[in-house]
């Protein structure tokens, strides 16, 4: 075998494996990742007072109450009383992950109970795109309740139609406990 004829063999084993590795990038480019789920969830955590307006602000002026955590609210912190009940501004955040689905996410509803029995039914809950200091989808959600003086379990359950298919349906159902006086 010649010199030349040994390069050209050479050469096209070269080629080929070039040419081979060229194909196999593509093909790998090609190829989508499998869609991770998304997952609702809320920082654990129920503002009451405060101000509706802002995101940023609804913790001004509030007090809160952690998942499993006891308040105690009076009069002088509802804006109205009326037949025996003190109505409170109520508010929480909401996240999602992976936060570049959120916006793309459908309209989902949220639910508060007191003691069990329905009170607040949030239709059209939806992701807008706004983001926290970290980057992440992120919601302030308001709302107003009436609660009677004594002890009330108030809980929320995030998307409780079951709407949107989460990785965790788990994280969706927080419970604190809220002591009226008057």
């Amino acid at each position: 075998m010649s010199n030349t004829s040994t390069l050209r063999s050479g050469a096209k084993v070269l080629l080929k494996t070039f040419l081979l590795s060229i194909l196999a990038l593509n093909v790998g480019r090609n190829v989508a990742a499998a869609p991770t789920k998304p997952d609702i969830s809320c920082r654990p955590a129920l503002y009451f007072g405060g101000k509706l307006e802002k995101l940023e602000d609804m913790n001004k002026g509030s007090k809160y109450v952690t998942e499993r955590g006891n308040i105690v609210l009076t009069k002088a912190d509802s804006f109205l009383q009326s037949n025996g009940k003190y109505a409170f501004n109520v508010g929480y955040y909401i996240f999602a992950t992976p936060d570049k689905q959120a916006p793309s996410l459908p309209k989902f509803t949220n639910r508060l109970f007191i003691n069990g029995k329905e009170v607040v039914n949030q239709h059209r809950v939806k992701f807008s795109g706004k983001r926290n200091a970290a980057g992440g989808a992120i919601e302030a959600i308001h709302t107003q309740v009436y609660l009677p003086q004594g002890e009330n379990v108030v809980t929320l359950s995030l998307d409780d139609d079951k709407i949107i298919d989460e990785s965790n349906e788990n994280n969706n159902l927080h419970t604190f406990t809220v002591v009226v006086q008057p």
